[in-house]
């Protein structure tokens, strides 16, 4: 619709020509006489392609913000939008009859879902292909940057758990799928998927299974900390808050506190280390990001010489931590204490008379020369959770193998097996019943009533009198026939 001139005028008359065709004039001339009175403001007003708004009785619109273009040919960006033919699902219903026409062959669906599965492999192991070469790249320029050994070191340090692939039900029984087959029903952007497949664990499961393993292990772990003072022994509870001592072990094999200063000290409170210097880098957890707090009512801030995590808010902990001085009750419940000074009470105190400036910093620089893992719980514990992933798989696999016989008529060696146990526990329990009983008072219910009379008699011989009345006398008394 042009706005020039008579340009509404000559619009509502071609719509007056066209119209009475099809209705009748009594009815299309009210709406045509509205139609005129609101193009009456833009009869005047002269717009070219340059300009940006227009004047209306009042108010001045704007051509881009206050009008919404529906259709503009012009447009090419605008025309693509619109088009359907670029919507996503559209290119995804060509990309699928692209993929079922390759080859000119028109699978089942049998054989497209099995063709999918082979698919989805490739793309896999070209995946894990792509991982090994980012890998070994990664390690070739750790080896040019810190050195062979401690390129060695670290790859020994990798957890046997994240080599292997490990699935949930492996973890704690509990089968997750990965939810292909739900997402295929409920979403037309996903494929048809009919798989039942169990969900790969993450990082944090796998984690979370091993953090268990310790708990149930109870053994302690103990780091010796070198100062310019003298030497602190550290005991960590690893059997209680397993998450933060793993993350203090890992950092100390990892060297993140050696040559660290001791930066806050207050007397009668605590002092607080552990923060990198500027040059090494920026304060991170062993797993790159903050962790949770772990609180136990075991575990308080109690006394002199505990150990627990610094933190600038809930689940905030990275490397940072502190020894009180003294107890400090008020920090229960909001730091994560994971240890106690076992030996060095002395450099502690000596650490406490150390004067300090204006912003709590020691006078003269109380440094970590080195830290050191005496006990690491956390690897032992790696170990016999592997172990015990290792069994359930191979338990997994004999159940897997066992389903599949019984579906054909046999029986496996693990269910004869299982036959043969039960039927020793059987004969083996069969012989321990009734041992202490009089023999053959089971099997002949005859003999036992015998053996009861005849020790009744023997008793009532002996002299012993019951304490219960008499039985009543036999009578010959029958019916009432002699009535």
């Amino acid at each position: 619709m042009k706005r020039r001139g008579n340009g509404s005028v000559q619009f509502c008359a071609n719509l007056f020509q066209i119209i009475p065709r099809l209705w009748r004039y009594d009815r299309i001339r009210p709406a045509m006489r509205r139609m005129c009175t609101l193009m009456k403001p833009f009869k005047n007003s002269t717009s070219s392609p340059k300009t940006t708004s227009i004047y209306y009785p009042g108010k001045k619109i704007n051509l881009k913000k206050d009008l919404i273009i529906l259709q503009d040919p012009s447009n090419e960006e605008h025309n693509k939008l619109r088009d359907i033919q670029n919507f996503k699902h559209m290119s995804m219903l060509r990309e699928e009859k692209q993929a079922s026409l390759d080859g000119n062959v028109r699978l089942s669906v049998t054989a497209s879902r099995i063709m999918g599965k082979m698919k989805r492999k490739r793309e896999e192991e070209v995946e894990k292909e792509k991982k090994k070469k980012d890998m070994q790249r990664l390690r070739e320029e750790r080896r040019k940057e810190v050195g062979d050994i401690e390129a060695d070191d670290t790859e020994t340090a990798i957890p046997e758990s994240n080599k292997m692939k490990i699935f949930t039900d492996e973890l704690n029984g509990a089968e997750m799928t990965s939810g292909r087959t739900s997402g295929s029903l409920t979403s037309t952007a996903m494929s048809v998927s009919y798989d039942k497949d169990t969900r790969e664990a993450t990082k944090e499961e796998i984690l979370r299974s091993q953090l268990d393993m310790m708990k149930k292990m109870k053994q302690k772990g103990f780091v010796r900390l070198t100062t310019s003072l003298g030497v602190i022994d550290l005991e960590l509870h690893c059997d209680i808050a397993p998450r933060t001592c793993t993350n203090f072990i890992g950092l100390v094999e990892k060297g993140r506190y050696n040559g660290t200063l001791f930066h806050r000290s207050i007397r009668n409170f605590m002092i607080q280390g552990g923060k990198p210097a500027k040059e090494t880098g920026s304060e991170k957890s062993l797993w790159g990001e903050p962790f949770v707090d772990e609180f136990d009512d075991r575990l308080t801030h109690k006394g002199p010489g505990i150990l627990s995590m610094a933190n600038s808010g809930p689940g905030t902990n990275k490397q940072q931590f502190f020894i009180t001085y003294k107890s400090a009750p008020h920090l229960d419940r909001k730091h994560s204490v994971f240890g106690s000074v076992a030996k060095g009470m002395e450099v502690l105190q000596e650490m406490e008379r150390t004067p300090t400036n204006g912003k709590d910093k020691p006078v003269e620089a109380i440094k970590i020369i080195e830290a050191i893992v005496f006990l690491n719980p956390v690897k032992e514990a790696e170990k016999k959770e592997n172990i015990r992933i290792q069994n359930r798989i191979r338990e997994k696999r004999g159940e897997k193998g066992a389903r599949h016989d019984r579906r054909l008529g046999k029986t496996s060696a693990i269910l004869q097996k299982t036959k043969v146990d039960k039927e020793s526990e059987a004969k083996t329990s069969s012989s321990k019943i009734g041992r202490y009983l009089p023999q053959g008072a089971l099997t002949n219910p005859l003999k036992q009533k015998k053996c009861n009379e005849s020790n009744s008699s023997n008793t009532n011989t002996a002299g012993v009198q019951s304490r219960l009345p008499p039985p009543p006398k036999k009578t010959t008394f029958g019916n009432f026939s002699s009535w």
